[in-house]
């Protein structure tokens, strides 16, 4: 039940930003694509380098990786997923 409560808080709390910054915002969280999510998608692709034992710094995501070593450990198990899974 609260996680229920959670979920609609959330989606109407997505909703408000939606009607107030303009549309689009849903559309973006809800896009199949990983370039829509590009700080995600760097996030990730650090993780996934941390799983495979590479540079987590040199991934060749669009975006310039800035995240601490403790976060890319934290999100690590993310790695292991195909990225619009993860």
């Amino acid at each position: 039940m609260i996680v229920a409560c959670a979920a609609l808080g959330v989606l109407l709390f997505a909703l408000g930003l939606d009607v107030y910054f303009g549309p689009g915002i849903l559309a973006t969280i809800s896009a199949d694509s990983v370039k829509a999510h590009v700080d995600f998608h760097t996030f990730w692709r650090s993780a996934a380098a941390l799983c495979e034992g590479e540079d987590i710094y040199d991934t060749g995501a669009e975006a310039e990786n800035r995240n601490p070593p403790f976060w890319t450990v934290l999100i690590s198990p993310l790695g292991l997923l195909e990225a619009i899974v993860a």
